[in-house]
């Protein structure tokens, strides 16, 4: 059978369309790299159209053009590949159904770090082809998996522009938090980008603020010291998995007291009253010393020589122990952190045990201290003649005192006679005339009723007026008595104002944090939320910003921690040269700080926002090497706009245009604003 030349042209015009097609369904399946498609079937349709006789120089010429081409692909991909590679966050492509197409480096490397059994392979069905809605559930612990996969699917839906979830993932020897974020691939549904991003270091931030806190409202409410040195040590090992605490109280005679909650009772009780020196283990020879001592395996080191058998017996096998030091630079005792296996130390260990020494020093100062004032008291009570306290005794009938020490004059500059001239009112704050009438009067009734003796006493702190017009704090015991019929208040009156001063600055410092002396995240909340239902039941303008120190990492990295906090301290107190009295600043965290505005509306806030960023930028903080460092902020703005909206939104909103702010180049103001897509006011730049 002949064929027509016309017959000849259409068949090889169609097969050389077949071959090009073929060939860019093999490069595409290539590039997407998806098993589902079959590779075999497109080298099926080439080597049928080269048996119909196509010429090998329309071949060669076809697959010249196609090898460039893969070139370029392999090169764009290698190169595609290498930015992925140098991002530190775990990051996924997942295509239009869910799938991983492709994963860099950081992903590989946490799968093969968290696969079971320490397996140089990555964990299953975590690699490309595999299903992310799938395994995802697996990888977020809690409730907040559902969400995960509904966030991923959602974005990929276009029902979200993104999806962002902060969550925990611990590991058996670690805690640890991520932030995921979800990103759209393109205009189209053509997939989206996850990225796990690691923010443990700022939720072990915030952990040990709040341990801290916690151990400081212990300490204003005179709970025993072994309560809170215990509390202490329990709180430090349930945020750090495999480590165990042990603090040593050293006594006069150089001899150690235990409180180590997960060490074995055999152990405490072999150390427990031994004396420290040089060699001692790790924690007598810290204690000695006044320096750190770190061992890292406890079976080699010559201070643990003497001990190896017990420490054996127990398990331990690295202990690093920091001394804990008073302010006046005496040793107190140690604060140790033990493991089980042999353990080097990281920088973010050493700023754990030498933070932890300090806030055991605070409860041991402060309990000597309460331990000598109630030594003292004692002592003062069994002076009669001398007693520094105020002996009064009041008649119950005319409210008028019949007898007044002469120590009320140290107490009051007020004479006896003075008091005794002058009704009990006049000795009290004008507040107190009513309500101290009427508990008189109760405990009278209650005496003759039989409800109460003359042996019950009844102790109050009440502020008294002095002579001076200051008041001071006292302490009233008293108790009833009968003299010839009559009902007489016997009292004695102390002097507590050193006491209320301990009190208050305990207080302060629970609420306070400690480097800037602003408001901490948790105080910030407190007076923020007062605030907004303030405003939300008068009505009236609230604003919120956000604020950020630009590329402070680079600061500490550069000029040490001292710097970064020296400048810490500079953005608060200017800060609050610039704001107003009734404005609320809070430290959230790191270098973040939040502040609120009331009755401030949108243009004023924007103001007072863009006043304070240009006079961070003019400021400057003087290292201790004499080098001045320069730093800028960037600057979130939010307005409340509806009785709706509660903190976590504005704060939510301001954060979401600080990070406009941050992104587009940082030191700048960024106003959010709901259904703004794009515009500037300037100076200020809007976010939606």
């Amino acid at each position: 059978m002949k064929i027509s030349l016309k017959a000849r042209v259409i068949i090889a015009v169609s097969s050389i369309v077949a071959i090009v097609m073929a060939v860019n369904a093999v490069i595409h399946v290539r590039m997407l790299e998806i098993e589902f498609l079959n590779f075999s079937v497109a080298m099926f349709v080439l080597s049928v159209l080269v048996a119909s006789g196509i010429t090998s120089l329309l071949l060669n010429k076809v697959f010249n053009q196609q090898g460039v081409m893969m070139q370029d692909l392999r090169k764009s991909k290698i190169f595609t590949q290498g930015i992925l590679d140098t991002i530190p966050s775990q990051i996924a492509v997942l295509n239009e159904v869910g799938v991983i197409v492709a994963i860099n480096q950081a992903w590989l490397q946490f799968s093969i770090d968290n696969s079971p059994n320490h397996s140089t392979q990555p964990t299953a069905r975590t690699g490309v082809g595999t299903s992310y809605l799938d395994i995802c559930c697996s990888q977020i612990e809690d409730m907040s998996s559902d969400a995960a996969s509904q966030g991923i699917r959602d974005v990929l839906a276009h029902r979200l522009p993104t999806f962002q979830m902060e969550y925990p993932c611990h590991s058996p020897n670690e805690h640890r938090w991520f932030i995921m974020t979800v990103s759209r691939l393109g205009h189209q549904k053509q997939g989206v980008v996850v990225v796990h991003t690691n923010i443990t270091e700022r939720k072990l931030a915030e952990e040990h603020e709040k341990i801290r806190n916690g151990i400081l409202k212990l300490i204003t409410h005179a709970h025993p010291l072994a309560f809170v040195l215990e509390k202490i040590a329990l709180s430090i090992e349930a945020l750090n998995p495999g480590k165990l605490c042990s603090i040593l109280l050293l006594d006069s005679s150089g001899r150690v007291q235990v409180i180590a909650p997960s060490l074995p009772d055999f152990y405490k009780q072999a150390i427990e009253g031994i004396e420290i020196g040089p060699g001692v283990g790790s924690c007598g020879t810290a204690a000695f010393t006044g320096k750190r001592v770190i061992v890292d395996d406890i079976a080699t080191h010559p201070y643990w020589a003497r001990f190896r058998e017990l420490t054996a017996k127990a398990g331990l096998a690295s202990c690093w122990s920091q001394p804990i030091m008073s302010a006046t630079g005496q040793v107190l005792g140690t604060f140790a952190i033990y493991h089980r296996e042999v353990h080097t130390t990281t920088a973010n260990d050493i700023v754990l045990i030498e933070k932890t020494s300090q806030l055991a020093s605070i409860a041991i100062e402060r309990s000597k201290a309460a331990a000598d004032l109630q030594r003292s008291e004692a002592l003062y009570r069994q002076l009669t003649e001398n007693m520094k306290d105020v002996v009064w005794v009041l008649d119950t009938d005319t409210l008028r005192f019949l007898y007044v020490s002469p120590s009320v004059w140290a107490l009051s500059g007020f004479t006896p006679e003075e008091i005794m001239a002058e009704p009990m009112d006049a000795s009290l704050m004008p507040e107190l005339h009513e309500p101290i009438r009427d508990l008189i009067l109760q405990h009278c009734n209650d005496l003759k009723s039989g409800k109460i003796t003359p042996d019950t006493f009844f102790t109050h702190e009440i502020e008294l007026p002095c002579k001076n017009g200051a008041t001071v704090w006292t302490e009233i015991v008293s108790h009833l008595a009968y003299n010839s019929g009559h009902i007489e208040l016997h009292g004695v009156t102390r002097d507590i104002s050193e006491r209320k001063l301990l009190q208050q600055e305990l207080e302060y410092h629970a609420h306070i944090d400690y480097l800037t002396g602003v408001n901490n995240r948790g105080q910030f909340m407190r007076l923020a939320e007062q605030e907004l239902a303030r405003t939300v039941r008068y009505g009236g303008d609230l604003s919120n910003f956000m604020v950020d120190v630009d590329h402070f990492k680079k600061i500490n990295d550069t000029h040490g921690h001292k710097s970064g906090d020296l400048v810490l301290k500079k953005f608060a107190e200017l800060c609050q040269e610039t704001l107003r009295g009734m404005d609320i600043i809070g430290r959230m965290g790191g270098e973040e700080f939040a502040v609120l505005l009331p009755e401030t509306g949108v243009e004023q806030a924007l103001e007072v926002a863009e006043r304070l960023r240009e006079k961070l930028a003019s400021a400057s903080v003087a290292t201790e090497g004499g080098l001045a460092i320069r730093f800028t902020v960037s600057i979130g703005v939010t307005c409340m706009k509806s009785k709706n909206e509660n903190m976590d939104v504005l704060l939510m909103n301001a954060d979401k245009a600080l990070y406009v702010a941050k992104k587009t180049g940082r030191n700048k103001v960024v106003l959010f604003q709901d259904g703004i897509t794009n515009g500037v006011i300037k100076p200020y730049e809007l976010c939606c």
